[in-house]
């Protein structure tokens, strides 16, 4: 779906509807009753409606809801792990609280949970794929990597497990544990700069990068069969990030960038769900205080190099952008996401490229958003992200806040979106009313009520969602 459809849809699919009638207003008002469930992240949440979302996307953004309000940092890794569930209900983050701990709560920031509590320093939390586990790094003076159930419980050293092989055995640390999308292997990073791979038990450790140095930013390939990551390359002139990718047991280690001796750095890869893109940055030194930074996608082979996006940076008059990590797909592989530093007022903005138009749209503006991550799921999209120093309720701690797009009616085109929804009634009796983005049931009451279908009101009522009614009802 290209961003102009994922618009169209807005009305179709995820716009907010206007219900005329005492019978609904009863309806809505018993659903106001209902008490909310769960617990968020013990301060509860803020919903910022459009604050801060960038003039051309208030059309395909609903809202930011802030998820964490505890006193103290909140935050998500830049790399070396991944926060969302695989089914997009859930987020594991770092909070510091005593020490840093691993807890978890729902995308709206309800049933928070603490799953850590001790005097070590707990990161890097991502779920297994069957949403069962959590594995995370554990710093306890040396990093290593540990697992524990969904609850917190049955925590244990995977590390430990290979205590006589691997990188623990020779004093090195292991950190930033990245699981296989099988479930079966866990790629990770030592403070030796090097990666590894071992089974999700903790046994069989092997090194995959080979000889390089200086190796980070490991992600693996949607069928699990390969691992990428960056390393330094040490030429004549100069030594550069190059992208690689390996075999889970370090066979057919391969250069994907381009073997040349020039100043360019390129990192952040990140396979694109359908496994038919390698999405990456590069930076090109090409002056004393002038570097050029891209957005670019290959092959998984390394070829079909392609730049989508680009920005100069000049810290000799302070003026441009840098094309900032992590970037992270949406689930349909449809969306890059991306973030821009400026150099001026030191903001981060989100920003979303659409492969299907060719087109980049910013998302976000005039604060500090980084570390952004898409759910994997959709309907809506969500985008995860940290707003550095709380720029939005200025409370000078980092926060956790939830991008939700509109809804996209499912692909359908508008007609049919209304069709599957409403059932007998026609779409030209709903208006698009372009000045406050509402759609208008105009005889919505009557044809449901001459009919004796109650089937299209309840779907109305309850794929709102509580939260939206609430909202709505008192804004």
């Amino acid at each position: 779906m290209s961003l102009n459809t994922l618009k169209s849809h807005y009305y179709a699919g995820g716009g907010y509807m206007r219900f005329k009638g005492s019978f609904i207003f009863a309806v809505m008002v018993m659903l106001l009753m209902l008490p909310l469930t769960g617990k968020a992240d013990d301060y509860g949440t803020i919903d910022f409606l459009k604050l801060g979302i960038a003039p051309d996307a208030t059309d395909i953004v609903d809202n930011i809801l802030q998820v964490t309000r505890y006193d103290g940092d909140d935050e998500v890794q830049c790399w070396g792990s991944y926060p969302w569930s695989p089914d997009g209900e859930w987020i594991v983050y770092t909070s510091y609280r005593d020490n840093k701990e691993i807890c978890i709560m729902r995308y709206d920031g309800s049933d928070w949970q603490q799953l850590t509590d001790n005097d070590t320093c707990d990161s890097h939390g991502s779920f297994t794929p069957d949403g069962r586990h959590i594995v995370f790094q554990r710093d306890m003076g040396a990093a290593e990597i540990w697992i524990m159930d969904i609850d917190g419980s049955n925590q244990f050293s995977l590390s430990q497990a290979h205590a006589a092989e691997g990188p623990i055995s020779e004093g090195d640390c292991e950190n930033k544990p990245m699981v296989s999308p099988d479930g079966r292997k866990i790629a990770f990073h030592t403070c030796d700069e090097e990666i590894w791979v071992m089974n999700l038990d903790g046994t069989n450790p092997v090194k995959v990068s080979g000889d390089y140095d200086d190796c980070t930013k490991h992600s693996w390939s949607p069928d699990s069969r390969w691992v990428l990551f960056s390393a330094q390359v040490d030429y004549p002139v100069n030594s550069s990030s190059r992208i690689f990718i390996v075999r889970p047991d370090g066979s057919d280690l391969t250069m994907l960038s381009e073997d040349v001796d020039q100043e360019v750095c390129e990192n952040w890869a990140t396979w694109s769900p359908n496994g038919k893109y390698i999405a990456y940055h590069r930076r090109e030194d090409i002056g004393p205080t002038t570097s050029y930074y891209s957005l670019c996608i290959m092959s998984p082979n390394g070829t079909d190099k392609e730049e989508l996006v680009s920005e100069y940076y000049d810290w000799g008059i302070w003026n441009g952008y840098t094309i900032c990590g992590p970037t992270s797909w949406s689930p349909d592989s449809r969306f890059i996401q991306y973030k821009k530093y400026s150099i001026v007022d030191g903001t981060r903005s989100i920003f979303i490229y659409s492969l299907n138009d060719d087109e980049s749209v910013r998302i976000t503006e005039s604060y500090y958003d980084y570390r952004a991550w898409f759910s994997p799921s959709k309907d809506p999209y969500r985008i995860l992200f940290r707003d550095k120093g709380g720029s939005r309720d200025d409370d000078g701690n980092n926060d956790l806040l939830v991008i939700n797009s509109v809804k996209d009616g499912d692909d359908l085109s508008y007609d049919e979106a209304i069709e599957q929804l409403y059932g007998d009634i026609p779409a030209s009796q709903i208006t698009k009313e372009e000045d406050d983005k509402i759609l208008g049931f105009e005889c919505f009451i009557t044809s449901a009520a001459s009919q004796g279908n109650m089937l299209p009101l309840l779907a109305a009522v309850f794929g709102m969602g509580i939260a939206v009614i609430r909202k709505r009802l008192y804004r």
